[in-house]
C-alpha cells in the first residue's frame, strides 16, 4: 500500500516540528517530492546545512529545478556568490523563475564589480520591479553607471533615487555630487559634495578636492583653500594630494600669506615633498615675491630659512629681506622662559636627553625642542599645550 508523501511544518511553543506520513513502497518521484518538501521546510527555518540534505538527494525530475533555486538563494544569503550563479543559470529559461532569476543574477554581477554588465541589463530589469526592490536597483544602477564614467545617467538615477526616499549617506552624496561636478553643474554639485566631507579617509579627500574647484569657479577663494588643505592633510589619493597641496599654498599667497607666514610654510612644504614637481619653479617664484611687508609684523619681522632652500633664500637676500632661522625666530618670543641650548658635532640628541631626565628628576617641568621633538616654534607660540614663561626650565638642541 502506498500513501502520499505528506510534510507538516508547524512551530509549538517556540520548536520547530517536522513530521510525515509513513511510506511503503516510494517510487524515486515520490522519494524525491519527500525530500523537496521537507528541505524546504527546514529551508523556511534557516536551517540551510539540514536543508541541502535532503535538496542535494534530488538529481533528476520535476522538482530538482525548485531544489535548485532554493539551493541558489541559500548559497546568495550565505554570500556564496559562486554557487548562486551556478544553480540561478540553470533557471534562466525556466518559467517559473525566468523573472526573478535576472535580478539575482543582476547583483551577483554587482557584487563582483561587473559594472558594465550592470549598465547593460538594469534598466530592462527595473520595468519588472517597484517599491523598495525599484530603489534598490536604482541606487544599484547609478554606482554602475557612476563606475562606467556615465554621468548623466547617474544623475538621472540619483535623482530618482532621492526623490523616491533613498537614504542618502555618504557615498550616495558623493555619487550625486560627483556627478553634478563631471556636468559642470558646479552649485549643485557643491550642496552634495559639502556634506560628504568630515571623517578622514579618501571619501572625504576626493570630495573636498572638488568642492575646492567648485568653491574656485563660484570666485570664493577662501572656501575653495580651505577645501584645498583639507585635501592636502590625507594622503589616500597621492596625485590628489599634490595637486590640493600646492593649490592651497598658491590661493593662501593670494589671499595674503596668511598669520605666521601660513603661505610661505605651505609653499615649502610643497617644495620638501616634491622636489622632483615640475611646479617647483613656479613655486619659488611664489617665495621670492613675498615682500618683507606681507608678514604679520606683530610675529616676524623676515623670512625663516628652511634647510634645502638656497635658490629662494639667495634671492630674498638680493631684495633686502631679511632671512633668519627657525631657532632665532622661535628664541625673539620666549618670555622669560628659561632655555638651556645645546650644540655641537655629536651627542646633542644624547646630552639633551640626559639633562632633561635629571631636571625632571628635580621637579622640573621640561619641554624637548628642536632638532628632537616638537619644533621650538610650536612652543613659543602655544600649539604645545603645558608651556608659558612660568615654568621653571626649558631645553632645547
Amino acid at each position: 500500500m502506498k500513501k502520499k508523501t505528506k510534510v507538516v511544518y508547524k512551530e509549538d511553543n517556540g520548536e520547530t516540528i517536522y513530521s510525515m506520513s509513513a511510506l511503503y513502497g516510494r517510487t524515486p518521484e515520490e522519494q524525491e517530492e519527500y525530500d523537496f518538501k521537507l528541505g524546504s521546510c527546514i529551508f523556511m527555518d534557516k536551517e540551510y546545512d539540514a536543508a541541502r540534505t535532503h535538496l542535494g538527494r534530488i538529481t533528476d525530475g520535476e522538482y530538482l529545478p525548485h531544489a535548485d533555486y532554493v539551493w541558489g538563494y541559500m548559497a546568495y544569503d550565505e554570500g556564496d556568490m559562486a554557487t548562486a550563479e551556478e544553480r540561478f543559470l540553470r533557471l534562466t529559461e525556466h518559467p517559473n523563475y525566468s523573472a526573478i532569476v535576472p535580478i539575482y543574477l543582476l547583483y551577483i554581477e554587482y557584487s563582483k564589480g561587473n559594472y558594465h554588465y550592470v549598465s547593460e541589463n538594469v534598466d530592462r530589469l527595473l520595468t519588472e520591479v517597484s517599491g523598495n526592490r525599484r530603489a534598490e536597483m536604482v541606487r544599484m544602477a547609478a554606482e554602475a553607471r557612476f563606475r562606467v564614467g556615465e554621468w548623466i545617467t547617474t544623475s538621472r538615477y540619483m535623482t530618482e533615487y532621492e526623490s523616491s526616499g533613498g537614504e542618502m549617506g555618504r557615498e550616495e552624496l558623493y555619487l550625486r555630487g560627483f556627478s553634478e561636478y563631471m556636468l559642470a553643474e558646479y552649485e549643485l554639485a557643491e550642496r552634495y559634495l559639502s556634506r560628504v566631507c568630515g571623517p578622514d579617509d579618501r571619501l572625504t579627500q576626493n570630495a573636498s578636492y572638488h568642492l575646492g574647484d567648485c568653491y574656485l569657479r563660484a570666485g570664493d577663494k577662501t572656501k575653495a583653500m580651505q577645501s584645498f588643505a583639507m585635501a592636502a592633510a590625507s594622503n589616500f589619493d597621492e596625485k590628489i594630494t599634490e595637486d590640493a597641496l600646492f593649490n592651497y599654498g598658491k590661493l593662501q599667497f593670494e589671499l595674503g600669506g596668511g598669520y605666521f607666514n601660513e603661505a610661505v610654510n605651505v609653499l615649502t612644504r610643497y617644495i620638501e615633498q616634491y622636489p622632483s614637481s615640475e611646479r617647483v619653479a613656479e613655486v619659488e617664484e611664489y617665495l621670492v615675491t613675498f615682500d618683507e611687508s606681507d608678514y604679520d609684523q606683530a610675529q616676524a619681522e623676515g623670512f625663516i630659512n628652511i634647510w634645502g632652500m638656497p635658490t629662494v633664500v639667495q634671492a630674498l637676500r638680493e631684495k633686502g629681506v631679511p632671512v633668519i632661522s627657525e631657532m632665532e625666530f622661535a628664541c625673539r618670543y620666549m618670555g622669560s622662559a628659561k632655555t638651556i641650548c645645546i650644540t655641537g658635532s655629536n651627542g646633542k640628541t644624547t646630552t639633551t636627553s640626559v639633562i632633561a631626565e635629571m631636571l625632571k628628576e628635580q621637579g622640573y617641568t621640561v619641554h624637548i625642542g628642536g632638532n628632537i621633538g616638537k619644533p621650538f616654534t610650536l612652543y613659543t607660540f602655544g600649539v604645545i599645550e603645558n608651556f608659558c614663561p612660568s615654568n621653571r626650565a626649558r631645553n632645547a638642541t
